[in-house]
């Protein structure tokens, strides 16, 4: 069972963003990302904290995400099948415009 996000390449502009994910009046923060032009499958991000009177604080994440059907390939190739698939926890249904899976595999019976 692996719970992940829906990668969705389109949410990079020429292979970048930035933008704010907070903003209050003594707290802002940013998020800036970078995809690897040679590996577009990974992500360089920082996390920037701007509090009032405080020093800077960055975050940095590097992650490589994979697709859903990488996954189920994986899976086959360690001789599972697929068994079920949701958007959440709540067993929501899975559609092509889910933002993330629940995904559960098992050995043939």
């Amino acid at each position: 069972m692996v719970e992940a996000f829906v990668p969705d390449p389109a949410r990079y502009d020429r292979g970048q963003r930035a933008g704010a994910r907070l903003v209050e009046t003594d707290l802002v923060v940013l998020e800036a990302s970078m995809v690897d032009p040679d590996d577009p499958q990974r992500v360089s991000s920082s996390m920037v904290f701007l509090r009032q009177g405080e020093p800077v604080e960055l975050f940095p994440i590097q992650i490589r995400y994979t697709t859903v059907e990488e996954l189920d390939g994986w899976a086959s190739e360690a001789g599972l099948e697929p068994s079920e698939r949701w958007a959440g926890w709540g067993r929501e249904p899975f559609t092509e415009g889910s933002a993330k899976h629940v995904s559960v595999w098992r050995a043939p019976a």
